[in-house]
């Protein structure tokens, strides 16, 4: 059986040097291949362990945006999906980066994250006084 390249593939490579030289418009391109990317951003979300729908859709809004920002680094040669999960790995990076700078800061000011996690929300750590009460 004969493997033919997969023509959005291609017409992502050339739409995004299009997109990124000013030939094409955001728009016109987010039609094109909206559902590619979301597809390609959600399997690299799974890939890097990030499972909750909504931090799935906040990925593929960051993914989004590094896209269409001009003034993020341009897709130029090579596969288009590699420089794509590559955006989309950036994101993740900061986004637990970020995640993880605000735990730090919450144990800092006292709070902790519930044990069972999944953002089901804060419980504020005993302070001095009441443990020593009781």
């Amino acid at each position: 059986m004969t493997a033919f390249p997969r023509p959005e593939a291609n017409d992502l490579g050339a739409d995004l040097r299009a997109l990124h030289h000013d030939a094409l418009t955001p728009d016109v391109f987010v039609r094109r291949h909206a559902d590619g990317v979301r597809s390609l951003v959600e399997r690299t979300c799974r890939q890097c362990g990030v499972s909750r729908p909504e931090d799935v859709d906040d990925a593929v809004q960051d993914t989004w945006l590094k896209v269409l920002d001009p003034s993020y680094r341009r897709y130029s040669k090579g596969n288009p999906r590699t420089w794509l999960m590559g955006v989309t790995r950036n994101v993740i990076d900061r986004a637990k980066f970020h995640r993880r700078q605000n735990a730090l800061d919450m144990l800092a000011d006292g709070e902790a994250a519930l044990p069972w996690g999944a953002g089901t929300g804060v419980a504020r750590l005993p302070d001095a006084a009441s443990i020593e009460a009781s």
